[in-house]
């Protein structure tokens, strides 16, 4: 199945003085019809459920800062993958899963924040976890403390 690309005309435009860049990544597009592009070759690595959104990502790469790296290119990929196929909430594991999955964790140079910032792992002192099962009530009067106990 080809992959047809179109843009806005002067994306197109600039799009095709910049083209040598593009396939210096392995991306070759020709012209095809008004503001069209068909994709010809594409690097072998980039899976076949990824080659629109991934040539597109690339072409908005070089639209913007007028380079395309492949580095940069494949950590955004990584970073959305890695959300898309994260746990969510209410998804249940198994204990092998959840014990492998916290060993890959361990295994990660930064296991404490996701690729977007977000925390993975969070502290809850013996306090904070008294004060959520209501065993401890901030400004409270035990009845212990009023001498009925």
């Amino acid at each position: 199945m080809p992959y047809i690309f179109e843009f806005p005309a002067d994306d197109a435009l600039r799009l095709k003085e910049r083209m040598p860049l593009l396939e210096e990544v392995g991306v070759f597009l020709a012209e095809y019809g008004e503001n069209q592009f068909i994709l010809r070759e594409h690097p072998i690595w980039m899976a076949e459920e990824e080659i629109e959104s991934g040539i597109y990502e690339m072409c908005d790469m070089l639209l913007l800062t007028k380079e395309v790296s492949i580095k940069k290119y494949r950590a955004e990929l990584a970073i959305m993958m890695s959300c898309k196929r994260s746990i969510k909430a209410n998804h249940r594991i198994d204990d092998h899963s959840a014990r492998q999955l916290l060993y890959q964790l361990s295994q990660c140079d930064n296991p404490y924040n996701c690729p977007h910032g977000r925390p993975v792992l969070v502290h809850f002192t013996k306090s904070d976890m008294e004060k959520m099962f209501r065993r401890i009530q901030e400004n409270h009067t035990s009845l212990r403390e009023l001498g009925k106990y």
